[in-house]
């Protein structure tokens, strides 16, 4: 038994084996046999699958597999391979060699030729002292010295004492440019710091000098950015474009003809914090600087952070196939192994919806009292149809009772029709305030609408008979009664009977604990009492922005295998919750997908489609792919909606 061992092809070690039968006076036969697996091993070429990253990166051609019982594509790679397309982009950086000066280290850098990055200068944009004050000395803090040191591509920058800080660049292979920060505090607490990485723009009206990167045409990356981003725009972290440090530190960009990446290289595990955090600022016309953010550096600390430019094959060069996941990809895969998915899996087929009562203000009384307000928590038609309610008196509570076991048996028999997974109750309090239209307090049913709460048991039962999952809706808020309310005081006057109370620590930050608990509290009282194990989460933010991962991280370890659909998310928050996407008329279609990076990072990552369509401008087509990666479309089921159905059914058949 002979072995032929290469190590050549692409790092792997593929291993050959050939039998030579060994039998007496078979010298001459031996000797042959061995020249001709000598041979074998010199000539023999390796036909391995590899990636269409990979065939960009060196540069391969596709081959038809005749072959292959099936019609696939695979790529031929052999020791006399002579590439056709390119490797990747040809970049090339130059610096000015000046020690001193406004120019010394001045950076371009040719993209293909292009000047991607032209001028580049790096430049302390804006200081802000530890009380939060700005420092008079703008726009550049007071620099008083600023060096560069050509032999380690080093500047060094002193600002009267205050605070010193340097930039070093290092280029370790053709296709990335390493950047290694360092601040330090002298003799200035500093609150906020931003260091632009590429140079300044100049003058109030924000015109940016050659030293942005330009690219040739308008930014794509994971989401459409025509035009320059806003703080809706997903790049990679969470909210907008700015990585809190507690997310992939990475920033991708395709403008067609080639691909950027800026990435944090120091970082940790998560849930690790740092001082220092990377973004980029949009100008106008795909103009962008990149960078970094320094908050809280005490007199005698010192501040550092790596960011690596990284260089790849845009979607128009790479065949339609981006390069962006290639160059965030280890970024992304070391948060995949410290945030594991855990979200429950949800049984295939959509989700049906039923709404008691949806129209907040308008169905708000005059008063309190019986004679002006008979149907105080505003129960719909498509509820209750034709009956006039009035939970004033014993009979007009048990026809609002007949009324509600009939709505929620038609609404039952609906998702059976479309075979949904489970019914989402939505506003099973009602909507007796204006501040809300979804109240997301089951636990405080009995106080909120004591009507519903002595019928609900038999509501939900016939849901759970049915082998649907349950659900309903919650709010991450504390549904709280108001100081110096009065029942004398007119429903829509202020205040009202109760408020929703965010969480806040003594410092104003967000307090996860809090929420954590409260939505804990909500969730566990539906699950003991009606066995709950679905529910959306309405108004996931406070005015510091959306709740922090941690939050959605303690409730689901907290209960484990409940389903949770917040109405606001950020990109981590896909490991173990599956997001609500609102699809309205006026949005594009298909733009509420999985983000790429979730997805590249928890292949299982999904969305719950809320699907405010268009009939008129949408069919089934569009959702198919959405279904195909796993996404659940909603369906009406509190109403005959047999239009909205027809597509949502279409849908899951196609897919």
């Amino acid at each position: 038994n002979y072995t032929c061992d290469d190590r050549s092809i692409l790092g792997t070690r593929p291993r050959y084996t050939w039998d030579v039968w060994d039998e007496p006076h078979m010298g001459r036969t031996r000797v042959v046999m061995w020249l001709l697996v000598l041979a074998a091993c010199v000539t023999v070429k390796f036909v391995q699958p590899v990636s269409p990253a990979r065939q960009a990166s060196h540069g391969e051609q596709p081959t038809n597999s005749a072959s292959s019982s099936k019609s696939t594509t695979t790529w031929q790679q052999s020791h006399n391979t002579t590439p056709t397309t390119r490797k990747g982009p040809d970049v090339k950086i130059k610096y000015n060699t000046s020690r001193s000066g406004r120019s010394a280290g001045n950076m371009t850098v040719l993209f293909d030729g292009y000047p991607l990055i032209g001028g580049g200068l790096p430049e302390c944009s804006w200081v802000r002292m530890g009380n939060g004050t700005p420092y008079p000395n703008q726009p550049y803090a007071g620099e008083v010295n600023r060096t560069f040191d050509p032999s380690s591509t080093t500047y060094t920058m002193i600002h009267h004492d205050l605070f010193h800080w340097s930039l070093r660049h290092e280029r370790k292979d053709p296709l990335t440019l390493d950047m290694h920060f360092t601040l330090t505090a002298d003799s200035l607490a500093i609150g906020q710091t931003g260091f632009n990485l590429l140079g300044p723009p100049e003058g109030p009206s924000w015109i940016v000098n050659p030293a942005a990167i330009i690219p040739p045409r308008n930014l794509t990356g994971y989401t459409d950015a025509a035009n320059p981003c806003s703080s809706s725009c997903w790049h990679g972290c969470g909210d907008g474009i700015h990585c809190d440090s507690s997310y992939p530190q990475a920033l991708p960009m395709d403008w067609g003809s080639g691909a950027l990446a800026i990435v944090r290289t120091d970082m940790g595990l998560p849930p690790e914090t740092s001082n220092a955090t990377i973004s980029v600022t949009f100008l106008h016309a795909g103009h962008f600087f990149p960078v970094i953010t320094v908050s809280g550096c005490e007199i005698g600390q010192t501040v550092s952070a790596s960011v690596s430019f990284r260089f790849g094959v845009g979607s128009d060069v790479g065949g339609g196939t981006s390069a962006l996941l290639d160059l965030v990809g280890p970024e992304l895969k070391r948060f995949a192994a410290a945030v594991p998915f855990t979200r429950p899996t949800l049984k295939r087929g959509p989700i049906g919806v039923a709404f008691g009562s949806n129209c907040g203000a308008t169905c708000n009384c005059a008063s309190y009292s019986s004679t002006d307000c008979p149907n105080p928590r505003g129960w719909s038609s498509d509820m209750v149809g034709n009956l006039k309610v009035n939970i004033s008196s014993a009979e007009g509570v048990a026809d609002f009772h007949a009324a509600a076991l009939d709505w929620a048996n038609r609404s039952v028999q609906y998702c059976l029709r479309l075979g949904c997974a489970g019914l989402i109750f939505w506003s099973i309090e009602g909507s007796e305030y204006t501040w809300d239209t979804y109240v997301g307090s089951p636990d405080m049913l009995t106080q909120i609408s004591p009507e519903m709460d002595s019928i609900v048991d038999r509501v939900f039962g016939l849901t759970m008979a049915a082998g649907l999952r349950l659900g309903m809706t919650l709010r991450p808020q504390k549904l709280t009664l108001s100081p110096g309310w009065s029942s004398s005081v007119p429903p829509k006057s202020k205040p009202q009977k109760y408020f929703q109370f965010d969480f806040y620590n003594a410092d104003n930050t967000t307090d996860v604990q809090a929420y954590v608990d409260n939505i804990v509290h909500k969730a566990s009282y539906a699950i003991k009492r009606w066995n709950a194990s679905m529910f959306y989460v309405d108004t996931c933010g406070n005015k510091n922005g959306v709740l922090p991962h941690a939050v959605w991280d303690g409730v689901t370890k907290a209960l484990p295998g409940v389903l949770f659909f917040p109405e606001e998310t950020t990109l981590l928050d896909y490991a173990v919750v599956q997001p609500l996407q609102d699809n309205w008329p006026s949005a594009a279609k298909g733009i509420h997908a999985v983000p790429a990076a979730a997805k590249y990072m928890w292949p299982g990552a999904a969305n719950f489609q809320l699907l405010q369509f268009s009939l008129a401008n949408n069919t089934a087509a569009d959702f198919v792919p959405l279904v195909r990666e796993g996404d659940a479309l909603r369906a009406d089921a509190w109403y005959n909606n047999s239009e909205a159905w027809d597509i949502v059914r279409e849908a899951y058949l196609q897919a």
